[in-house]
């Protein structure tokens, strides 16, 4: 069953003028937008937008949570675009509209084939802490996002880069009290 499924969602994906395999694509053609930007799909997500969907922040959290290392995974080739392709994905939202500090809805969120956790207010720039990539907090950060921005327990980003035990470099963009010190992005 699941064979036909695919073969169902991807022949619709492509009379929409989509590629990508099935698992990005609903069995009526529609793109898994979550799902592309959860897996770092920039040129998917590309194709989505150009075709007149429409960017947000949930996608951006998206982005910044499927990331390996924030979901306890090392790089060992299930993401073959990590991480240019997060980042890529990351840019891609921005300059499509996605609001940078849009804050995600509290309860339980569940992926196919991940476990739920629970969501409490985060924004983008929270979930990029959590992951350790300083590139990326530096374009939510350039793009707007706001450092001090708390989640439903009072935890701002710069919280969660200490909670995560981030690289100094991240842990630095964050820090309030020393925003303005010059940064080595490539640092430790």
């Amino acid at each position: 069953m699941t064979e036909s499924r695919d073969t169902t969602a991807e022949m619709n994906a492509k009379k929409r003028g989509f590629t990508g395999t099935s698992e990005f694509y609903e069995e009526d053609g529609e793109p898994r937008l979550y799902l592309m930007a959860y897996c770092g799909q920039a040129d998917l997500l590309l194709e989505a937008f150009q075709a007149g969907y429409a960017a947000h922040g949930g996608l951006l959290h998206d982005a910044c949570c499927g990331r390996p290392t924030f979901r306890g995974y090392s790089h060992d080739g299930h993401y073959p675009h990590w991480p240019d392709g997060f980042r890529e994905t990351v840019r891609v939202l921005i300059s499509h509209g996605a609001d940078v500090n849009e804050r995600n809805a509290s309860g339980n969120r569940k992926y196919e084939g991940c476990e739920p956790w629970v969501m409490n207010g985060e924004t983008a720039l929270h979930y990029a802490a959590g992951a350790w990539d300083a590139p990326i907090v530096r374009l939510l950060l350039d793009a707007g996002a706001k450092r001090d921005a708390p989640n439903d327990h009072g935890e701002t980003p710069f919280d969660w880069a200490v909670r995560y035990s981030a690289p100094p470099a991240v842990v630095k963009l964050l820090d309030v009290e020393r925003s303005d010190a010059p940064l080595d992005l490539h640092e430790g």
